[in-house]
Parts: C-alpha cells; structure tokens; sequence
C-alpha cells in the first residue's frame, strides 16, 4: 500500500523578520525518541490555506497483527541572527491526513525559499550522464531538473543536467544554485562579479557557461590546496596533525578563500549566510582499507562511492563538516549535478 501524507494549514504567520520555518517528517518506533528523519522542507507565511506534501510514496506493509506506524511533525526556526523574541508563545493549528494512493507520483511541489518548485522523484542513475533528451540509454538518461535526496539530516533538493533556470545574484555577485540544504539554506557556487559579466553580456555570458577564451568569470585566485602534502592529513580542509578528522590547522585554499569573503565585500552580508549547513570535508576511508598518516597507500570512501558503485552522497560524519561561511563543493556534489 502506497500513501501521501499532507499537512494542511489554515493560516500559518510568523511576526519577525523571518518568512518561513522548517518542518522535519519523522518515524518513531518507540516512544523514547524521535527516528529516522524521512522529509523535511519550509513552511512559509501565509494568509489562506496551504498544503504541504510532506511524504509522498511512503509504503506500508499489511500485517495480520495490525502494527502501528507513527509519524511525528517536527517545526523549527532557522538558526538566523535576527531576534525571534516576537515570536515567543505564538500558535498555529493544522491537520494532518493520510490519503491511499494507486499510482505511484513522480513528481510533487515543494515550499522552498526560492519559492514553490517542482521536484522530481525519481532517483537519477550516476552511472550514465544527464542529458535534456537522451538517444543511447546505455550511456545517458533525461534527467534534467530539480530531484531529492534524504540524507539524515533531512531532505535536500538538488539540480541535476543543463539546467538553466538556477541562478540567483546575491551581494552584486552572481551565482549557480547547487542544491538547496537539508537546513532550506541555499548552496551555491561562484559564477561571476555582476559588473564584469553584465559588460560582457549576461545572456551571452549564460549561455557559454560563464567562461570564454579571454576571461574566466568563476575564478577568483588561483591556489594550492596544502602546501603540505606528504602525510594524509594535508587532504583536510582543515586538519590535525596525527589525527584522521582534525580542524585545528586551515588548509592553504581555505585562507585563500577566506581572505576573498573579506576583501570581496561578501562578509557584509553575513547575517544572509547560513551558520549551520557548511562543508564537507569527508576523510573516511573506503570499507576495505584503514586510515594511516605515512607510509601506505589507501583509499577514501569517496572513491568508493564515485568509482566503484557510481553512488554518490550528501550525508557527512559531524567530525568531517566544516562550518565556514565558504568553501568547496564535494566530488559528491559534482557527480549529482
């Protein structure tokens, strides 16, 4: 048996600064604490009825015995640095249904902060390329678009193929969405200074991918990753020596970066920038090898993922999640889109 559970809301306002919150679908097996996170997304301001699809597909199994399934809605405020005080002791009611569905959907509508998008289900397959339209199924697929992943900390949506339509210009700089972040933060990547890409021609600039043979619009400095590089902990965005998951020491790209938030204007607008989703510096090691600082060759978990089973990931181990307000995106991240 296949459901949809929806989340209907009469009227849902929140008084400060703040437009939407987040809500998290979980499971609960006992009544000890909250399960496995299985849906997440924003709720915004709203003055009329709403529904929120907040699980889509789930399937139950019929048992003689009439086991009980519960689910739990849990809502939150982002982590802002605005005063949230006018909300204290607030309220809002709604209801909850559960609706049998007979045909699988493939796609839903979800509530971000970019506004209401379209998002796929289907699970893309990483093995083969994205391709608006596909002739050799063998080597590519029509996966083009907004889709979903769960990861534990809640779902993420992210953009897959020649997508056009995710940009976004922020502190007079221009952008390409990448995903946006279990926390409803948005994760982007640097396309360009505004002033230099509008002289060039925006949409010309657009359409060949932000790059051409006289100015590359996306490179702020050239850098090496560690000056350091004879002993394991030199792959770490930030590191520490004699130790697999270490943050003590910045990385050389790390200050490289750094001093460009400062001196390009960017840390101006930080109350704007996420404290809470950050990077991922994964240094596990693949299932058939171990950790060693000198001396032996081995290899890491993403190589495992990317090379080997073509499964790439957005979940991270708390000790390998930087918190910076920039960073790199991951060989993950660049094998989902």
């Amino acid at each position: 048996m296949q459901f949809l559970l929806t989340f209907n809301i009469p009227k849902f306002i929140i008084n400060s600064a703040l437009s939407y919150a987040y809500y998290e679908t979980c499971t609960e097996s006992n009544f000890g604490e909250l399960g496995e996170v299985i849906g997440s997304g924003v709720i915004t301001n709203t003055s009329e009825e709403k529904k929120y699809q907040l699980v889509v597909n789930e399937e139950l199994q019929a048992t003689s015995s009439g086991a009980a399934v519960y689910y739990y809605v849990v809502l939150e405020y982002p982590n802002y640095e605005e005063s949230q005080n006018i909300d204290i002791g607030g309220s809002f009611d709604g209801e909850v249904s559960i609706e049998i569905i007979n045909e699988k959907q493939t796609t839903k509508e979800v509530d971000t902060v970019l506004g209401t998008l379209t998002v796929n289900l289907e699970k893309p397959d990483f093995s083969k390329t994205a391709k608006a339209s596909c002739s050799d199924t063998s080597v590519c697929e029509a996966t083009v678009g907004l889709y979903e992943e769960t990861t534990s900390k809640g779902t993420t949506y992210y953009y897959r193929g020649d997508v056009e339509n995710n940009y976004l210009e922020f502190a007079d700089k221009y952008w390409r969405i990448i995903r946006i972040n279990e926390d409803g933060s948005v994760r982007v990547i640097y396309s360009g200074d505004k002033a230099t890409v509008d002289a060039a021609g925006k949409e010309t600039v657009l359409a060949n991918g932000y790059n051409d043979r006289n100015t590359q619009y996306t490179i702020i400095q050239e850098s090496v990753y560690n000056r350091l590089y004879d002993q394991s902990e030199y792959v770490g965005f930030k590191y520490t020596l004699n130790e697999q998951h270490g943050q003590n020491t910045d990385s050389s790209i790390l200050n490289t970066l750094q001093s460009w938030y400062t001196s390009s204007g960017l840390s101006e607008y930080s109350k704007y920038i996420s404290k809470s989703a950050g990077f991922c510096n994964d240094r596990n090691t693949a299932s058939y090898d171990s950790w060693v600082s000198t001396g032996t060759r081995f290899d890491y978990a993403a190589y495992e993922r990317l090379e080997t089973n073509k499964n790439p990931s957005f979940s991270c181990t708390s000790t390998d999640i930087i918190v910076e307000p920039v960073g790199l995106i991951t060989a993950d991240e660049h094998a989902y889109i």
